[in-house]
C-alpha cells in the first residue's frame, strides 16, 4: 500500500509543478507579450526595445508551457 501511495504523491507533485509552469506561461505571456504589444500600438517607447520585449515574451512563454507540459505528461 505505501508504494501506491508514493507513486500518488509522485504523480500529484509533478501535477502540480506543472500546472506551475503553466501559470508561469501565463503571467509571462501577460505581461511582456501583452504590456509590450500595448506599448507597440500606442507608440510608448522605442519600438525596437518593445520588439524585442514581446519576441522574448513569446519564446518565454512557450518554453514554460512546453516545460510545463513535459512534467505533467512525465511517467
Amino acid at each position: 500500500m505505501t508504494q501506491r501511495e508514493d507513486k500518488q504523491r509522485a504523480r500529484t507533485s509533478r501535477e502540480e509543478l506543472g500546472k506551475f509552469f503553466y501559470n508561469l506561461a501565463a503571467v509571462t505571456f501577460g505581461t511582456t507579450v501583452l504590456g509590450s504589444g500595448m506599448g507597440l500600438i500606442t507608440e510608448n517607447g522605442s519600438a525596437q526595445w518593445l520588439f524585442s520585449m514581446l519576441v522574448l515574451g513569446l519564446l518565454l512563454t512557450t518554453f514554460f508551457a512546453c516545460l510545463g507540459f513535459v512534467i505533467i505528461n512525465k511517467k
